[in-house]
């Protein structure tokens, strides 16, 4: 049995532009970076001295059971079997150490001025929240505020 309604399609190829030439690009030299070799320090590893008795090392005692850091060259021959290595001296990451902030020890103080009238000008004197006068003589209004600027600060 033959279809009779079979339709003929023509498979359509897409149009294609022609290649351009592309433009010689100008060569840029980058000029190469030397890199410095870094200096790794050797690290000490981690020992912890086993069995009974002590001995000197590096005008130090080492007493039994005492982890300590030290290069293999360091321990006596006497005592390295008595000794286990712990960890190896690996070099570690130099983290540089972060500031803390400066955590307050209680509530902050609180500075105000208080006036006093001797004849016709007009002082001031300071006085912290328990109500203690913290200047010595009273003071003018520009100096008060500016030492309870000082205080605060």
């Amino acid at each position: 049995m033959e279809r009779k309604n079979k339709k003929e399609t023509k498979v359509q190829t897409p149009k294609v532009k022609p290649i351009e030439k592309v433009k010689e690009v100008e060569k840029v030299l980058i000029p190469k970076v030397q890199e410095t070799p870094v200096e790794v320090k050797p690290v000490p590893a981690k020992w912890q001295k086993i069995g009974g008795g002590a001995f000197h090392m590096n005008k130090r005692i080492i007493k039994p059971n005492e982890t300590f850091f030290a290069f293999e060259e360091d321990i006596p021959k006497a005592f390295r079997n008595l000794c286990i290595k712990l960890s190896d001296g690996i070099p570690k990451k130099v983290v540089p150490p972060t500031i803390a902030p400066v955590k307050s020890k209680g509530k902050i103080p609180t500075y105000s001025k208080q006036l006093i009238e001797e004849g016709d000008e007009e002082l001031y004197n300071i006085v912290n929240e328990k109500g203690k006068v913290i200047n010595e003589a009273p003071l003018s209004k520009e100096d008060a505020e500016q030492l309870i600027i000082d205080l605060e600060a």
